[in-house]
């Protein structure tokens, strides 16, 4: 190979605040924060109220420098180029005393020719990071009128000036601590004769006969030779064509056939097939540079032309309409350069786990790494993803739009070989925002200016971008948004439902709330004890503790709780019970709202909790916490995210159960139920075939209530339904026909025993009466659990397999058992 690497990476940085004296180590990639920290300058910047009394960060300048070696054959390379694939954010970067480099992007790599500056031996870099907030002051003072920009919690919101992660300009989930730093490798390239800068594949046309697939390859030819570029695909099919040398920088396009297409389907649908090609830059004496890619082959097409409901919003994979399954996903780490690819093989598993097939990149948070997409393509998870811009007006000029387009062309020419990404959004809650939040009010005689700025953006420059660089992709300007210039309208396009958190209402008003594609909506939660524990001190253990409400941000989030526990959950005093039920009303609600969607298809084609998980330890709107551990929601999202589901209605006094499928093919299936009393006894029961419909919710049972129960009987008998093919049992519903607080539970008398199967404990567990809400922690050990947080119903046997994260010994006592029975009896 003709190129050759060096990492400059590493833990040989220093750094310090600009003008101190003495330089601390540092880790690259990191962050400010993080060097800060384990050089013990600052406390956690996650625990108590330290994120607030260590806001002075974000007005400093910090230095890092490095001391790095170069031989001999380095500097005799033609070209040497230094690559700084992630700067965070407005930086001078100098090397050997001479100034090579500023940056104001952290979205985007910068690349640049250090060949003259080089020396033999020792050679010193050195990155000035300026005030992330400082810095913009002057564009934001300069601008003719304020911009809105509801989440940032600095002074004077600047950021919309700045091409910084939002979230870290604070959010409701998250504390403002703006970062600088190194936050990705960097490299300096060594290039003797060529190499590629930049291969892309995109589909032509797929039939079930063949496929047309494009290779655009860009390369730089450094010394000027005879040159072959080498197309392999699937390690036997080769193409070789000649390169034309008559320039430096050249683009060449070269396509080919594949007979028999594989397809890529979206998890559930079909095989994630992938096909591998190499391409490489070759001579007859050497090969010079190579790069790899894994294509999958689908069409992808979102259905949104108006009907007589409004206007749908269904995505179409391979001629096949997909309900979607999924979650928004924001920054799995607070600092990104933290993320490791454990914690996304564990975001991908958890995703997995709960059955769903599609992942929303929120657009107030990162472009995620290389690895994140390829696991997506791994497991036929699709991808929505936002571009970078969230609940803010931008400005237009022309220095930001050069400065945003060099970054949407970065990032789409990126990941546009990835078949999982099935949709480019342009913004995050902007068009709703402009619309619905009084912000045309605050931008009084300017607000004609900024919409026509927004327009610039989202409306002509991205998507003349991404016709330029991916016209395979369907892109939606903003989410929500409605197809029209007017208010997000449940009718039409996507729809975020938040108003249940806004006026504070009861969670069964989700039913009333469905739009044609649900991309946000959520319901707020604490995170177990451990986690809380992590992060408070034992006086901020409840829930109006200072330093608890600054980890949940949103300013009435416990009131939500409280007000919801209220209604539907037994009073309770004691805080660690308060945090169990708070889990539970939570994983009631986002239930609640996805069956209800999926029982309105084909009017809704898709559901998007918000939110996955926590970048922080905090009390949020996520089914898994910071630490990685299920809360309750998570666990319930296994049953509500399955092929097929039960559910029932008893609001009106009429029994209504549906049967809800996703499956593409016509299925005979056998509904079993039972109207059981807590003690076992069988009131009611029933047994029918039906003709499930593909893709379809089907009404598939109607009785008044009067005919099997009382009032009185209600409050202590449970509706248990079962829907069979064959002996297969493919859904199971409990139904209550009171709220929880109003259920006559008694002791569930429960009984339980372990045993260990190489690193496994099964937990068999038995109650003798109705168990409500079953949860299992150990004392000592994180780990997982197959399931929790479940009912059982009196003499019926479940068996809960826990996975210790370390390898130890488990004994029966160091499990603890809650039931909803305790909140009742607290004594």
């Amino acid at each position: 190979m003709a190129i050759t690497e060096k990492i400059l990476s590493g833990k040989n940085w220093k750094f310090r605040q600009k003008d101190s004296k003495k330089w601390f180590k540092a880790s690259v990639p990191g962050c400010v924060h993080s060097d800060l920290y384990n050089n013990g300058l600052i406390p956690s910047p996650f625990f108590g109220l330290n994120a607030k009394d260590i806001q002075w960060i974000e007005d400093a300048e910090w230095e890092y420098k490095l001391t790095f070696h170069v031989t001999e054959k380095i500097l005799k390379s033609p070209l040497n180029e230094m690559i700084f694939e992630g700067l965070d954010t407005f930086s001078e970067v100098i090397l050997n005393g001479n100034w090579i480099l500023s940056t104001e992007n952290m979205y985007v790599p910068y690349h640049c020719n250090v060949g003259s500056y080089l020396k033999k031996g020792k050679n010193h870099l050195y990155i000035l990071f300026k005030s992330p907030y400082k810095t913009p002051l002057k564009k934001y003072s300069e601008h003719p009128y304020p911009l809105p920009a509801v989440n940032d919690k600095g002074e004077k919101p600047v950021s919309p000036f700045v091409r910084k992660a939002p979230y870290m300009y604070g959010w409701d989930w998250a504390p403002r601590l703006l970062t600088s730093g190194i936050w990705k490798d960097i490299r300096l390239l060594s290039i003797d004769t060529a190499r590629f800068v930049h291969v892309s594949a995109c589909i032509i046309d797929i039939t079930t006969e063949k496929a047309i697939i494009k290779i655009h390859c860009e390369a730089e030819m450094i010394k000027n030779d005879d040159y072959n570029l080498t197309i392999v695909w699937d390690k036997k099919n080769i193409i070789k064509q000649k390169l034309d040398v008559s320039s430096r920088e050249i683009k060449q396009n070269v396509e080919f056939t594949i007979d028999n297409p594989e397809l890529w389907w979206p998890k559930g649908y079909g095989e994630q097939n992938l096909y591998h090609i190499e391409c490489i830059i070759e001579s007859d004496i050497q090969t010079h540079d190579s790069f790899s890619v894994y294509i999958g082959l689908r069409t992808i097409l979102l259905k949104s032309v108006p009907d007589t409901d409004g206007m749908p919003f269904v995505f179409n994979v391979n001629g096949k309409d997909i309900f979607v399954r999924g979650a928004n996903l924001v920054p799995v780490e607070y600092f990104p350069s933290s993320i490791s690819l454990n914690k996304y093989e564990d975001i991908i598993h958890n995703i997995l786990s709960a059955n769903m097939n599609m992942i929303r990149i929120w657009g107030g948070g990162i472009y995620e790494s290389d690895y994140f997409y390829q696991l997506c393509d791994k497991y036929g998870i699709m991808v929505w993803q936002d571009f970078m811009f969230a609940c803010s007006m931008y400005p237009s000029d022309a220095g930001f739009l050069s400065n945003i387009e060099h970054e949407i062309r970065h990032q789409v020419r990126r990941l546009k070989s990835h078949p999982s990404i099935v949709l480019w959004c342009g913004n995050n809650e902007i068009h709703e925002g402009y619309h619905n939040w009084g912000w045309k009010e605050e931008l009084g005689a300017h607000k004609e200016e900024a919409w026509q700025s927004y327009k610039r953006i989202f409306h002509e420059m991205i998507p003349h971008i991404l016709k330029q660089e991916d016209p395979s992709r369907p892109y939606w300007p903003s989410s929500p948004y409605p197809g029209t210039e007017s208010s997000p309208d449940p009718n039409r396009g996507d729809f975020h439902y938040w108003d249940l958190i806004k006026d504070i209402q009861p969670y069964t008003v989700y039913s009333e709330n469905i739009g044609r594609f649900m991309s946000e909506y959520g319901f707020k939660s604490y995170p177990e004890m451990r986690t809380l524990n992590s992060f408070l001190n034992p006086e901020d253990l409840h829930l109006r503790s200072e330093a608890l409400e600054s980890h949940q941000g949103w300013e009435t989030g416990a009131d939500l709780v409280e007000k919801n526990l209220h209604w539907f959950y037994p009073k309770t005093t004691v805080f660690e019970l308060m945090v169990y039920e708070s889990q539970l009303i939570q994983a009631d609600a986002v239930e609640y709202a996805i069956e209800n969607h999926r029982k309105a298809k084909p009017f809704c084609m898709g559901t998007l909790y918000w939110q996955l998980n926590d970048c922080w330890p905090a009390a949020s709107w996520s089914s898994i916490d910071y630490f990685g551990r299920w809360k309750a929601l998570h666990y319930k999202l296994k049953n509500a995210f399955r092929d097929i589901i039960l559910t029932a209605s008893t609001d009106d006094g009429c029994l209504r159960i549906f049967i809800v499928s996703d499956l593409p093919e016509r299925k005979p299936v056998q509904l079993q139920f039972r109207i059981i009393d807590f003690k076992g006894r069988i009131l009611a029961e029933d047994n029918s075939i039906h003709e499930l419909n593909p893709d379809a919710a089907q009404l598939v049972y109607k009785q008044n209530m009067y005919e099997f129960l009382t009032e009185d009987e209600k409050k202590h008998t449970v509706l248990a339904m079962n829907v069979f093919d064959g002996n297969h049992l493919l859904a199971h519903k409990l139904h209550f026909f009171v709220k929880p607080k109003d259920l006559l539970l008694e002791d569930p008398e429960i009984s339980i025993h372990i045993e260990k199967k190489f690193h496994k404990y099964f937990i068999f567990v038995k109650a003798m009466k109705l168990a409500k809400s079953i949860y299992i922690t150990h004392a000592k050990q994180d780990g997982f659990f197959s399931d929790n947080f479940f009912d059982l119903l009196p003499l019926e046997d479940k068996i809960v397999v826990f996975e210790p994260s370390e390898n130890c010994e488990c004994k029966l006592e160091d499990f603890r058992f809650l039931s909803l029975w305790n909140c009742f009896n607290q004594a």
